[in-house]
């Protein structure tokens, strides 16, 4: 088993990289579904994006093979991601916030939906399901009222110095599932800051 030092290297070299070379042609497409700056609220950077296959997502969980072979039965197919984190102001302010938004390609519509319907506020479950980390001490998950008819998780976890609340979306449309990973390290995060950005995406795509 992975220690939980190792998980966050593995995930951290994944994403620098671009993730491996999981891109098909016109995957790029994909790119609209993605957070676009001006669905932030807020002066954000953009750090990395890239593609992912399904093994480079199973891969980051404590049992890569076992999770490498759940998504394959899903028909989990790949995936594409971006990671904004909020631009602040000179010292003192608040931690700043990270989204990470992610789109995720399966098979057909059915199998989308099914792998939405079956997540459940587990904290290695929700960790493996984005390109994103949480600390590996003391976790507490639940499932919180939709947003903008998304799945929401609130996590919170804690080990030593690091700590992170996250809200987890998840919204199956087609054959892809749309993802915003919102977080902080104080718990500043709301289930209305992650809305305004689903609403923002709505309102871009819906013009495109």
């Amino acid at each position: 088993m992975k220690t939980r030092l190792a998980i966050a290297a593995s995930l951290l070299s994944v994403a620098l990289a671009g993730c491996s070379d999981a891109s098909e042609s016109g995957d790029t497409a994909l790119d609209r579904y993605l957070c676009q700056q001006s669905d932030l609220d807020g002066r954000f950077l953009q750090l990395v994006s890239g593609a992912f296959s399904r093994d480079d997502l199973g891969g980051l969980g404590l049992d890569p093979a076992a999770r490498k072979r759940e998504y394959r039965a899903a028909g989990m197919e790949r995936g594409r991601f971006v990671f904004w984190k909020e631009s602040l102001p000179k010292p003192p302010f608040d931690p700043p916030m990270n989204v990470v938004c992610q789109v995720l390609v399966f098979e057909s519509q059915e199998q989308a939906a099914d792998w939405v319907a079956s997540l459940d506020a587990d904290a290695e479950d929700l960790a493996a399901s984005g390109i994103l980390w949480l600390p590996g001490g003391r976790r507490l998950t639940e499932e919180i009222a939709p947003i903008v008819g998304a799945r929401a998780f609130r996590v919170t976890a804690e080990e030593g110095p690091a700590r992170v609340t996250l809200i987890a979306t998840y919204a199956a449309e087609g054959s892809i599932v749309r993802s915003v990973f919102a977080g902080d390290r104080d718990g500043r995060v709301t289930s209305d800051y992650v809305r305004a950005i689903w609403e923002a995406q709505a309102t871009r795509l819906a013009g495109d």
